[in-house]
C-alpha cells in the first residue's frame, strides 16, 4: 500500500459564495472535446508530476469524450486575450444514485492560480446548477491542488481506500512511487 486515499469535500448546499473570484483576464468555458491546446498544457503542468498518466488531448477524449457508459463534463479556462489554455478539468455529476459531483481530472499549472479559483468556481457553479449537493475530489496531500482545496474550505475526509503499487521494475521501487505518486 502506498497510503490511505482522502477525499475532499464541499457541501454545496450551505448557500456559501462560490470558491473563486472572476478576472477580466480570463474566461471558463465548457467544451465539447479537448483541442491540440490540450497538449500543450499538458506540456505546461507535467513537470510538476512525478509520476502520471500522459494527459494529452488524445488520452482525454479517449477517456471522457469516448467514454460509452458516462456522460462527463467538460471544463476549460483561458486566457482571453490570446485564448491560450490555462487549465482544464472534468466533472462527473452523479455518484451511482447520490448527487455528488466528482472532480475526475484535474489539469492546472500550480502558478496559474487565478484560472484554478476561475475553474473551480465553475465546476461548483455547474455541480449546484445539475442539483448535486456535493463536490468531492481526490489529491495526495502533498499536491498543491490538495492545499489549494483545502484553503477554499474544503474538509478531508478517511475513505476506506488504499493507494497500491506493484513494481516490475527494478529501477522503480514502491517506496519511490510512495513518495512521488
Amino acid at each position: 500500500s502506498l497510503y490511505p486515499v482522502q477525499v475532499l469535500v464541499n457541501d454545496l448546499t450551505t448557500g456559501r459564495a462560490p470558491g473563486g473570484s472572476t478576472s477580466w483576464l480570463l474566461t471558463v468555458e465548457e467544451v465539447t472535446r479537448f483541442g491540440a491546446e490540450m497538449d500543450l498544457l499538458w506540456q505546461r503542468c507535467q513537470e510538476a508530476l512525478s509520476v502520471a498518466i500522459v494527459r494529452n488531448a488524445r488520452y482525454m477524449n479517449w477517456r471522457y469524450v469516448e467514454c460509452p457508459d458516462v456522460a462527463y463534463r467538460l471544463l476549460v479556462a483561458r486566457r482571453r486575450l490570446s485564448g491560450s489554455l490555462e487549465g482544464a478539468a472534468v466533472l462527473r455529476l452523479g455518484w451511482g444514485d447520490r448527487p455528488i459531483a466528482c472532480l475526475v481530472d484535474w489539469l492546472v499549472p500550480a502558478a496559474a492560480t487565478s484560472a484554478a479559483k476561475a475553474l473551480l468556481a465553475r465546476c461548483e457553479e455547474v455541480a449546484r446548477d445539475a442539483g448535486m449537493t456535493e463536490l468531492q475530489a481526490w489529491f495526495p496531500p502533498y499536491a498543491w491542488s490538495y492545499r489549494f482545496l483545502v484553503e477554499r474550505a474544503y474538509r478531508p475526509e478517511s475513505t476506506i481506500y488504499h493507494l497500491v503499487g506493484l513494481s516490475t521494475s527494478p529501477e522503480l521501487s514502491v517506496e519511490w512511487a510512495r513518495e512521488r505518486w
